[in-house]
Formats: structure tokens, sequence, C-alpha cells
């Protein structure tokens, strides 16, 4: 694993040096964790790169951690036939729970390529799959979208939404990052999607909504800016503004608490206070001994 730039540069030299030695370059895909050829196009948005020997790479694809463009283009279409099965892959979302009725109502409405592009995006995130066929549902289902935001119809909030959970896959940073500023600015009345759709990302599939989906949505788009706005929140200037906010959010995730304390620590400021921290809270997390030194509150 090898960092794509050098400071501002990107590292053409030691890429081309490790084909010269026989490396293949790879980038890995979010989520699904599955590496894939490296295409120059996605320079500014990729941390690090992978070079493996051919060897290895075929032990990796074995695997099923790696799929090479010949392997993606050997998959027949007929053995990703997903129909409209997203209702059955979403069960295990608990926020599908206050969104079914309305989506049934609801579902003579919503495009038959819609569905079978959420169908696709849904089914990638299955490990049990080849990785080649994963990542050829990752790709239907992004030519299924970027067709469908041709048309009128493309403007739904559900299409956006699976469009930047695609992106977010392919790990467009700054495009997912951009775009997600842009959806909430579009629906900040924090509405409910009335088609089905899935978060930004794979992290927030198992989260419950602690009050409405329309709210739990809009505040998982925040935190996802944060997660995506920058490589770590180390690199942002004054993070604690934008953490706090998002920590006043019942939705939030224990990762949030963390980057408020650890900034807080940085800057010299008061971190979280002891009591009421979850991160203090054996049961909510499992380092908690060690938050608690973090913050000073064991007795020595």
């Amino acid at each position: 694993m090898f960092e794509l730039k050098h400071g501002h540069e990107v590292n053409h030299g030691l890429i081309e040096a490790f084909e010269k030695l026989g490396y293949g370059i790879y980038r890995l895909l979010n989520d699904i964790n599955i590496l894939v050829e490296f295409d120059p196009s996605y320079q500014d948005d990729v941390l690090n790169l992978f070079a493996c020997k051919p060897d290895h790479a075929d032990l990796l694809s074995k695997r099923n951690l790696l799929a090479r463009n010949a392997e993606i283009a050997e998959v027949l279409p007929d053995e990703t036939a997903t129909g409209n099965d997203w209702l059955q892959k979403m069960q295990s979302f608990p926020y599908i729970r206050k969104c079914e009725t309305d989506w049934l109502a609801n579902l003579a409405e919503v495009p038959e390529n819609y569905l079978k592009a959420l169908s696709a995006g849904i089914q990638m995130h299955d490990a049990t799959l080849p990785a080649a066929t994963r990542v050829f549902l990752l790709n239907k289902a992004s030519a299924l979208i970027e067709d469908m935001l041709k048309q009128a119809v493309g403007a739904h909030y559900s299409v956006w939404l699976l469009k930047l959970h695609l992106m977010h896959i392919q790990n467009q940073r700054r495009g997912s990052a951009s775009l997600c500023g842009q959806l909430m600015e579009a629906f900040a009345n924090a509405t409910t999607p009335s088609w089905p759709f899935i978060p930004p990302c794979e992290m927030f599939f198992s989260r419950t909504p602690q009050n409405t989906v329309g709210n739990w949505l809009f505040e998982i788009l925040q935190e996802f800016i944060e997660y995506r706005q920058s490589f770590s929140s180390y690199f942002n200037a004054d993070p604690l503004k934008t953490l706090a906010a998002i920590i006043q959010n019942n939705n939030h995730d224990l990762a949030i608490e963390r980057r408020f304390v650890l900034a807080s620590k940085r800057a010299g400021k008061p971190a979280l206070p002891a009591q009421g921290s979850p991160l203090m809270n054996p049961e909510q997390s499992p380092n908690s001994s060690i938050w608690r030194q973090i913050l000073g509150t064991v007795q020595k």
C-alpha cells in the first residue's frame, strides 16, 4: 500500500516504477472492501493505492477481495438477476419498519429501473457473492441511476440518495460530500422519501431512527459530510462547531463523540463532560476505561 500523492503531486513515478516491476495497481471500493484496477480519473478522491504482483492478485481474487476488469466483464447479467426483491433485502434495516407501509402504498409510481438499481445496490453488499459479481452489480446500479438522472423522474430524493451511496462506494470522496451538502439544502425540511431508499453508506444500515425517518436521514447526511469532507477531522482547522452540532442529534454515532474529544484536546478546550457521555459507559463503549483516562475521570 502506498499514498497516491506526495504532497499535492500524484506519485506518477512511483506508480510507473511499480508497474515496471510487474505489479498491478489497485484502489479500494468503500464498504464492500474489494480492490479494483486503478483508474487515474479517481486521483483526487483516493488516499492510498495497492500494488499487487499477479500471483498475489490471484490469491486475493480467490478470496473475493479483488476483481480485475476482465473478471467483471465475464459476469453474465442473468447471474445477477435480482428483479425487484429490494423489500426482502431490506428487512434487516431498522428504519424500514417506519417506511414500509407508505412505500408499498406509493409503489405504483416508482419506476421499475429504480427498483432494479436499488436491488442491485443492496445486493452488492452480500459478501457471499464473488467479488467480480459485486462490482458488476455496482456498475449495473450506477448505469441505471445515471440514465434516470437524465429524466425528469431523476429529481426524486430517493434517486439522489442512491446516487450518493454509489458515489461513496466508488470512493468519490469530494463528489459525494458535495452532493450530500446539496441534498441537505434541497431537502432542509427533513422530508421522508416517498420511495424506498438506502442511506449514504453501510454504517447507517443498522442504525435505528430515534425520531422521524426524515429527521434521522437529515442528521445522518450531516454526519456523512463530517466523515467524507476530508480524510480525517485532524486536517480540519476547527471541526469543533460542526461536531458539537452533530452531537446534539439523537442519532449520532460514538465516532462523532470520539472526534469531538480528541479535537477538543488538541485545541486545548474542554472536552465532553464526564457525566452522561456514552464514551464512559461500558455498555455503549468497549473502550470506556481508555476514554475515562483521556478525559481525566479516573482516580489516581
